[in-house]
């Protein structure tokens, strides 16, 4: 006796064609340039479209319980060979799975388990890249970044024809009662600060000397101060808080960091895993330094930047670690996203500081991270990545020389 039931982790929409689909799911040749449904599952991570048929069928078949096969097709609504296929697409879980079946049966369980919220995990499931290139390289010399200054104006040139300006830059309220200027205060004024010139030069650098090597006291000084525990708290019995220099919602700090040596004093190219309760980094792959550029460039989606840092720090999350205290919250997974953005800006400001270059990007190919890193991805995955290394004198056009805003009186 074979048992199934509905995936909860998959949305249902109405598209427009045409589609990308297997036809034996529509049952109608034509019926990719029709209006159809689209199941999104996040145990496939990818979406396909379906038929009205298919539709009925998973609206007889509950989440929260298992149905028998058998009788499923006793009431002509489905057929064993449907519900097979079903179950290869992510939408169905079978009792006893076996393949690609057992695989997604297992994640349908983790995503239970760890209390993730169906929307959640529908788009970050079905957002991920894999093996994605986008086309982006540094100019090599002047007359490349020339070449590629005059590209971008038209490239902006000829998006701004086809989809107008952008929005305004400043937003000024027509309803707005009355207006209080403010004083303008000066670069040090009466407190000088070293953190506001900081401030002020945080920029996002993406040329690199190559040849130029991190200094293992920077090194660590970004990871304990990025990255790393400041304090420690008991909240409950055997249960601690963290304090950092960045905040995180709930307290509950879920991000992860795997630093991706590439020249760095005192050790050896390669991928590692920050231990925050040893300031340590432990070594999961030794990489030759060719190895390490490559492996970098795959993690970056092509960015080919990267390769001439330093060290990439991929920042992955814990998800459970936050869904534990918000549990299928709505809004516990965008919480997320902006652990990882508190901790860039600090990161950001401390490489400021050390006279390092920055970069921050979400453009990765998270699937590429998870399998090297050995992550399941449902319990611990990759969502962004930050980079540092020693500025090249020519930043060939890529920094902005910004003029000094003075606020309209």
């Amino acid at each position: 006796m074979v048992h199934v039931r509905r995936s909860a982790y998959i949305l249902l929409g109405l598209s427009d064609g045409p589609a990308s689909v297997l036809f034996a799911l529509l049952g109608d040749s034509k019926a990719q340039d029709k209006i159809h449904w689209t199941a999104y599952s996040a145990l496939s991570e990818r979406s396909v479209a379906i038929s009205d048929d298919i539709v009925e069928t998973l609206k007889h078949i509950p989440s929260d319980r298992w149905t028998d096969a058998e009788e499923l097709q006793s009431k002509n609504i489905c057929t064993r060979e449907e519900l097979e296929q079903l179950a290869d697409l992510g939408l169905l879980v079978i009792e006893s799975p076996e393949g690609r079946q057992k695989v997604f049966a297992e994640r349908d369980r983790q995503l239970s388990a760890t209390a993730w919220h169906l929307l959640a995990a529908v788009y970050h499931f079905c957002t991920k890249w894999s093996d994605m290139l986008l086309p982006f390289s540094v100019p090599k010399n002047l007359a490349q970044a020339n070449s590629a200054r005059s590209r971008k104006h038209s490239i902006f040139s000829d998006f701004v024809s086809k989809h107008g300006v952008p929005p305004a830059h400043f937003v000024t309220r027509a309803d707005a009662l009355s207006r209080h200027a403010l004083d303008v205060p000066s670069g040090s004024g009466d407190h000088p600060s070293a953190l506001l010139e900081i401030l002020q030069k945080r920029r996002t650098r993406r040329v690199f000397d190559s040849e130029q090597t991190i200094s293992a006291e920077d090194f660590s000084r970004i990871i304990k101060y990025a990255f790393g525990p400041q304090g420690i708290y008991h909240v409950h019995e055997g249960t601690f808080g963290l304090g950092k220099t960045s905040p995180s919602g709930g307290g509950l700090h879920p991000t992860e960091v795997y630093p991706v040596v590439l020249n760095v004093e005192g050790l050896e190219p390669g991928i590692y895993h920050y231990n925050q309760e040893h300031h340590s980094l432990d070594l999961l792959r030794r990489l030759s330094a060719e190895e390490a550029r490559v492996q970098a460039n795959v993690f970056a989606a092509g960015q080919e930047y990267v390769k001439n840092a330093g060290a990439l720090f991929v920042m992955t999350s814990r998800f459970y670690r936050n869904f534990w205290k918000y549990r299928q919250h709505p809004r516990a997974y965008p919480v997320l996203y902006m652990d990882i953005a508190h901790i860039s800006q600090t990161f950001y400001l401390l490489c400021e500081e050390l006279g390092l270059g920055a970069f921050f990007t979400a453009a990765v190919n998270a699937c590429n991270i998870e399998k090297e890193l050995k992550l399941d991805g449902f319990q611990e995955g990759a969502l962004a990545l930050l980079g540092c290394g020693i500025p090249a004198s020519n930043q060939m056009g890529l920094e902005v020389d910004f003029d000094t805003f003075i606020p309209k009186r």
